[in-house]
């Protein structure tokens, strides 16, 4: 669901890759000349391969609503070298960047269920390989891929507690109280801020925070002025793809390493 391009139809071809085998990949594009587009997750966290990426690529760069993920307590790594993007939006509050939120926000979806009334006191919403230590109420975890049921299920709670940064972006943008136990610092740096809070104390933690009507609008429009500037850069229209929730793109298949080469 981080994929600009979920949200946006370049009238040139798109080729869309894995980040995953970044470090693989890296090499395999240095020649290239084509704008690139990094979007979604935690990817300062993969910083020796971002950097060799930048230091490699002779193509313009762009990052689109990427961010930190290191663990909490952990040393500082390698230092991005932010000044190698030709355009950057970093999904962190005050990082010294332009603020540009991931683009799920874009998600039609979203809308369904915002005035849906909430059926639970607390939902749990588990990172898959963190579990919160907390019972007694409804949860999920991010494994799920049904983006309409988690959009239903984080919907169904006054308050969501949650240690997935997703969990929290979504239940902030669906109007609901958030609550953190995080275990990484990209938790501790969203533009709304969600309380953070222990397993024994987020009863409390949930009457200290709010709703934020404001924030779906407000990160739409970050993605949409930073989405002119990408097409200005880049030299192409990025049509805005409008969907019903229920029509969401289809996830292509990533292009495999061997079919890049003969691009």
């Amino acid at each position: 669901m981080s994929s600009p391009f979920r949200y946006f139809k370049p009238a040139k071809p798109l080729y869309k890759l894995d980040i995953e085998p970044l470090e693989v990949i890296s090499p395999l594009l240095a020649a290239r000349r084509e704008p690139l587009v990094l979007g979604g997750g935690g990817l300062f966290f993969f910083e020796a391969a971002v950097n060799g990426l930048l230091n490699r690529y002779r193509g313009p760069v762009i990052g689109w609503g990427i961010g930190r993920n290191s663990k909490i307590g952990a040393k500082p790594g390698t230092h991005i070298h932010t000044e190698k993007f030709r355009l950057l939006g970093v999904r962190d509050w005050q990082a010294g960047c332009e603020w540009v939120p991931c683009s799920s926000c874009l998600a039609p979806l979203l809308e369904s269920f915002r005035d849906v009334p909430p059926s639970h006191d607390f939902v749990l919403y588990d990172h898959q390989h963190v579990r919160l230590p907390i019972e007694g109420h409804p949860r999920l975890t991010n494994a799920c891929m049904d983006f309409t049921a988690v959009a239903a299920f984080l919907a169904s709670g006054e308050t969501v507690v949650t240690n997935s940064y997703h969990g929290a972006y979504w239940a902030r943008l669906l109007g609901r109280r958030v609550v953190v136990l995080p275990f990484s610092d990209r938790l501790l740096h969203m533009r709304f801020p969600p309380a953070v809070a222990s397993a024994d104390n987020y009863r409390q933690c949930a009457k200290e925070t709010r709703p934020e009507p404001e924030a779906l609008q407000l990160c739409r429009d970050a993605n949409l002025r930073f989405a002119e500037r990408v097409s200005e850069l880049i030299g192409t229209e990025l049509h805005s793809i409008t969907k019903t929730p229920e029509a969401f793109p289809p996830v292509n298949r990533p292009i495999a390493v061997d079919t890049l080469l003969k691009l």
